[in-house]
């Protein structure tokens, strides 16, 4: 018996001694496994498995790379893309209408261009009053001179239109009238109409017309320069009472 028990011991110790070579044998694969691939997720991982002489972005020309030296799934594949852009599509024709923006609050240059007005440029009825043309308007250039004199015996100038006419008046010392001289410093004969005389009077260049009209009264006068260049409206008036004033106005105006 005591020799069974002792084949027992040895069997069992060569047992246990195989197990302890087996679990130390299988410690070293892991943890030559381990040395062998280092984990990611370790921080010193990724630096010890690039080389400080690794190509990155600096030194890539554009346009050089090929489908080829990408990897899979760094640049999506011809199905993934028309997956995606069927994906965009879908949901561009689900939105809602009341959120888009109209054709017409948006501006579009074509259409704006032969609508509306450029600038700088005027528009066909912008010189037109109540539909008239400018041809159908009154047309011309002049000035209105107002002058008033306090008469006496002795001749004053009432007004004077620089190289035109002059206009000097007087009152009559007899009473009742006043006397009028126009004389022409322009270097061309005026016409004259409506000094009292029936055929009107012509003065020459640097000549005189003289004519007298009553107290209290208009005298209106038309003068035209030679070739109907200038036209003067002469209106006189003679005011009466404790001192004899005479108010005129003239309108020059060049047709």
């Amino acid at each position: 018996m005591a020799s069974s028990i002792r084949r027992r011991f040895t069997a069992m110790r060569a047992g246990v001694t195989m197990a302890l070579f087996g679990l130390l044998a299988g410690l070293g694969i892991e943890a030559q496994a381990s040395l062998s691939n280092p984990s990611s997720s370790e921080p010193h991982a990724a630096s010890a498995s690039v080389p400080r002489s690794a190509v990155g972005s600096a030194q890539i020309r554009n346009h050089s790379l090929l489908f080829k030296d990408l990897k899979v799934h760094e640049v999506p594949s011809y199905k993934e893309y028309k997956e995606f852009v069927a994906t965009i599509m879908s949901s561009l024709t689900s939105l809602d209408a009341g959120n888009l923006v109209h054709k017409v609050d948006v501006y579009i240059k074509g259409e704006a261009d032969s609508t509306f007005m450029h600038r700088g440029d005027s528009a066909d009825n912008a010189l037109k009053l109540d539909g008239l043309s400018p041809s159908q308007l009154v047309q011309g250039h002049g000035q209105v001179i107002t002058a008033n004199l306090t008469l006496g015996s002795a001749g004053a100038d009432l007004f004077a239109l620089i190289g035109l006419l002059r206009v000097s008046a007087s009152a009559d010392p007899a009473g009742g009238s006043v006397n009028v001289t126009l004389t022409n410093t322009s270097s061309r004969p005026l016409m004259v109409n409506g000094d009292g005389k029936a055929a009107g009077s012509t003065i020459a260049a640097g000549g005189t017309d003289t004519f007298s009209f009553a107290d209290g009264s208009v005298r209106p006068l038309q003068i035209v320069g030679e070739g109907g260049a200038q036209v003067i409206t002469l209106t006189l008036s003679s005011f009466t009472g404790g001192v004899r004033t005479l108010v005129g106005q003239a309108i020059v105006g060049t047709p």
